[in-house]
């Protein structure tokens, strides 16, 4: 169906790009509808989702051009280019596993984006909006870091803002926080 594929994609449809595709297909095909202007109403679209019980309305996340591009056979190719140099470079660092730590970013939207929903299939676990301006999001980053020993490192917290009147960290002592403008990570937070 044409709008779970959209949704698939990153390019979700809402109910009213639905409702103006069936008016544009209604009045190429020159039909003739109990709708005003061929345009269905919310009743069709109540109807609509009935029907569809495979179609569900849901709000979608922001993902950045960049990521949207991400394929399985690029990330193939970085880490095994990786994987050669650092048998290149430290050799034995495979050989130990309480030397190999594995970080991983999460960004967790507080608030902004305001996209509408969009249909997409029922029980998709996300459902992502590709955006150009990823900037509209309040967002907080969480990096997680552990190595392949199994041993892990508190957490890095970093919130949006330059100041606090409060304890970020309260009821969570063991986390470490940074601040930057936007709430995201960068090589200076990284390095610090």
């Amino acid at each position: 169906m044409w709008m779970k594929e959209c949704a698939r994609r990153g390019f979700g449809r809402t109910m009213h790009h639905v409702q103006r595709a069936v008016q544009s297909i209604l009045n190429q095909r020159k039909a003739v509808t109990v709708f005003k202007d061929n345009l269905p109403g919310k009743k069709w679209v109540s109807l609509f989702l009935n029907r569809h019980k495979d179609v569900t309305l849901r709000t979608p996340q922001a993902l950045g051009l960049q990521r949207a591009a991400v394929t399985e056979a690029k990330l193939r190719g970085r880490f095994d280019t990786a994987f050669k140099e650092i048998q290149a470079a430290e050799g034995d660092v495979l050989d130990h596993p309480s030397r190999i730590f594995n970080c991983d970013e999460s960004g967790f939207q507080l608030g902004g984006g305001g996209f509408s929903k969009v249909l997409a299939s029922k029980g998709d676990k996300r459902v992502y909006q590709v955006s150009t301006d990823t900037h509209t999001q309040i967002t907080c980053t969480v990096l997680a870091c552990g190595s392949a020993a199994g041993e892990m490192l508190s957490p890095l917290i970093i919130f949006p803002g330059q100041r606090f009147g409060y304890d970020p960290l309260e009821g969570f002592k063991e986390a470490h926080f940074a601040k930057s403008n936007n709430g995201w990570i960068d090589g200076e937070i990284f390095t610090s």
